[in-house]
This record gives C-alpha cells, sequence and structure tokens, in this order.
C-alpha cells in the first residue's frame, strides 16, 4: 500500500523522481506478480503508473520513452504469464490484470518490443512469444468483455493488431531460418491471427449502417490489415510451407470468408501456391485438394459463403 501511495503521490508526477519511484516499483510489483499474491493491488498500482505514463507520453516529457522501457522490462513478461495462470480464478481480478496487460501493450512502440526481445536468449523469446500468443488466443475464446462493451472491444483488438504485427518481427528474424524454424511457434501465430479475424465483434455486417460506419472511421476494417499480415507470413515461409500443407487450408478459407474484394483473392490464389508446393514436394496435390472440397463444403452447408464468394471460388 506504500508503493500505491507513492506512485499516486505528487513526487510519481515530478520527472526527477519518479524514474526512482518507477524502477524500484516495477521490481516490487513483479515480485508479487511472480508469487501470484496481493494481484488486486498490483493491478491498482499498475494502473495508476500507466494513467501517469500515458499522460506523461502526451506531453512528450523527455525520460517517458525509457521509462517504459523499464516499466515492460521488468513487469510484461511475468504479468503475461500471471494472466495465464489464473484465467479461471476470479473474474474481478482478472479483468483488472487484463486491463492493466492491454493498457501496457498500448504504450508500447516498436522501440520498447524491441528492446525487450534484445535482451533475450533465443529459448527465452521462444517462452515469450508462444505465452503472448497462447495469452491472446485464450482472451479471444473466452470473449472476457462483455457483449455490449463494443468500445472496450475494438480498443483491445486495435492493441492486439498492433501487437500481433510486432510479434511477426521476431517469427521472421529469429525463427524462419533452416536452423531455427520453429512450426509450433509459426502455427500459433497463424492460429491466433485467424481466430482474431473471424471473432464475432469484428464482422462488421451485422452492425447497422452508422454503427458500421464509425467503427470504419475509427479503426478501419481490422480485418483485412490482419488478413493481410497473414498472407504477408505465409508468403515469407518459403519450403517451410510444406509444414502447413494441409493443415492451413481450413484457417485460410476463414480468412477468404471476410467480405472483402481485394483480401478474398489474395487468399485464394494462396490455395493455387499450396497446390505447386504439394505437387513439387509430393508429386500430386491431392492433400490439398481433398482438404479443399471436404472443408469448402461444410462452410458453405453452414451457410457461410455468400452468392459472391461462390462466384468467386468457382473461378478456381
Amino acid at each position: 500500500r506504500a508503493l500505491k501511495d507513492f506512485v499516486s503521490g505528487k513526487l510519481f508526477n515530478n520527472e526527477e523522481t519518479r524514474s526512482l519511484i518507477l524502477s524500484i516499483a516495477s521490481k516490487q510489483l513483479a515480485y508479487h506478480l511472480t508469487k501470484r499474491d496481493e494481484l488486486k493491488l498490483c493491478a491498482e498500482v499498475l494502473g495508476e503508473i500507466l494513467i501517469h505514463l500515458n499522460d506523461s507520453k502526451k506531453r512528450d516529457e523527455e525520460n517517458i520513452d525509457m521509462e517504459i522501457s523499464d516499466l515492460c522490462r521488468n513487469v510484461l513478461g511475468v504479468l503475461t504469464e500471471t494472466v495465464m495462470i489464473i484465467l479461471t480464478a476470479s473474474p474481478n481480478v482478472l479483468s483488472k490484470l487484463i486491463a492493466v496487460l492491454l493498457g501496457l501493450l498500448e504504450l508500447m512502440e516498436e522501440q520498447h518490443y524491441q528492446r525487450i526481445l534484445d535482451e533475450l536468449t533465443m529459448g527465452e523469446t521462444k517462452d515469450f512469444l508462444h505465452r503472448s500468443l497462447l495469452v491472446f488466443k485464450e482472451l479471444l475464446s473466452q470473449d472476457v468483455f462483455p457483449s455490449d462493451w463494443l468500445v472496450m472491444k475494438m480498443s483491445a483488438n486495435n492493441i492486439i493488431k498492433k501487437a500481433l504485427e510486432e510479434f511477426a518481427k521476431p517469427l521472421v528474424y529469429r525463427f524462419l531460418g533452416n536452423n531455427s524454424f520453429d512450426s509450433q511457434l509459426w502455427c500459433s501465430y497463424f492460429s491466433l491471427a485467424v481466430t482474431f479475424l473471424t471473432q464475432p465483434s469484428l464482422q462488421l455486417e451485422q452492425y447497422h449502417e452508422a454503427k458500421r460506419r464509425k467503427i470504419l472511421n475509427m479503426y478501419g476494417d481490422i480485418r483485412v490489415s490482419i488478413g493481410l499480415q497473414i498472407l504477408s507470413m505465409w508468403s515469407q515461409l518459403g519450403t517451410h510451407k510444406l509444414h502447413f500443407i494441409p493443415s492451413m487450408v481450413g484457417p485460410f478459407l476463414e480468412v477468404s470468408l471476410v467480405p472483402e474484394p481485394a483480401l478474398r483473392k489474395a487468399t485464394l490464389s494462396v490455395f493455387y501456391d499450396m497446390m505447386q508446393c504439394e505437387q513439387v514436394a509430393r508429386g500430386s496435390f491431392r492433400l490439398v485438394e481433398s482438404e479443399l472440397i471436404d472443408k469448402l463444403d461444410l462452410l458453405i452447408s453452414e451457410n457461410k459463403a455468400d452468392d459472391e464468394y461462390r462466384e468467386l471460388f468457382s473461378t478456381m
């Protein structure tokens, strides 16, 4: 509680003393989060810190960049791990911790992610990415926010989208080489990205015109940007694509259901790519063909494909 008083007091508003208090506070927070005790108080202290840092960031204060980095370095990993461990715990504590996790991610820019990753070994980087991807997947699967909290959901989606863009970079730079390729990590990324893209709150067609226009004006169609990112990551795989044939056929079909013509055409071209990869490697594309027919029949039987989609797919 003394820590909460410090971060709520006047000393924390002073640039010279805030860095010192933040250094002490972040280490204490990491300790208690690791022990899984005083979680409600940890969330409250972190909330106070994030409010101050956000205000300082808006004022573009001199030391704010390094202060955010210091907080992330000490707290982000253990906070993510704590959320993952207590996902079935008290909804009150969990919601507070999820809120501060999203708040911390919202503060982070590319350089903050880079500084964290630069200090991690390959094994630590893999654990950090795997844990982060898993937590996001669980948050989306459990739908932790009430259905009528649309503004909160869209804000959270925008934060997760930015994080996904940053997580994609170490996947390419550290886990794509022949000696370092990690199919499990890549699979986790693709699984999360598709789950994210197909979540109910992002399906703009369900909203009335005014709400849909408001969402588009504020965030754009997040599905399109994530869909294009998925396709970009697929194109990076090279010969490693065989690890995901035919398992990625179904997920790519889900992506192609997004009613945006450019994204649909780009996604459908991936199936030609899959067939070509399998043909070169195995002498036929029977696996892709069979999976494509089965999954497509399922989507149509569930009435998920509109007339335009059926027409476009019939050109294949």
